[in-house]
């Protein structure tokens, strides 16, 4: 095959990581035959249609930005397509994991280990508030009121 945009593998060289990124997204959400396809093509997750094609995908994702990054979806149930989709780092893609219990306080959003960050709370402690049903308002206050009162 020989591809215009010259990102797809050929003979003398390798595919580029953006290349290599849009194939294994459709891969995983088309290909029953794929290890990744239970978490998301079966999942119900897909790729929109104009991203079928890889020029689309390119000039709207654009250059990774260094070889640290690897595609991400911002909602995590969300489709892959524009505006769902980012280069993100391994911090990044750590924090969207479907596994991560999320905390709403004050209108944000974030994972527990954001909050342990954020607060200054390790994040055992928060979890072990989490277990005893503790509001998420006292979750995150430091230092905690009469504790007694919580459990």
């Amino acid at each position: 095959m020989n591809y215009k945009h010259g990102m797809a593998k050929g003979r003398r060289k390798p595919p580029t990581p953006e290349y290599s990124a849009w194939a294994a997204m459709k891969s995983r959400c088309s290909n029953p035959d794929v290890e990744q396809y239970q978490r998301y093509g079966a999942r119900g997750i897909c790729v929109c249609e104009r991203w079928q094609d890889f020029m689309a995908f390119y000039e709207d994702i654009g250059p990774r930005p260094s070889p640290h990054h690897s595609l991400g979806r911002v909602d995590n149930e969300g489709h892959y397509g524009p505006g769902n989709c980012r280069w993100e780092d391994s911090a990044q893609q750590n924090t969207n994991k479907r596994s991560h219990r999320r905390l709403t306080h004050k209108g944000i959003s974030m994972t527990l280990g954001q909050w342990a960050r954020e607060t200054g709370i390790p994040g055992n402690v928060i979890g072990w508030r989490l277990l005893k049903d503790w509001p998420v308002s006292v979750i995150l206050e430091r230092p905690v009121r009469k504790m007694a009162q919580y459990k």
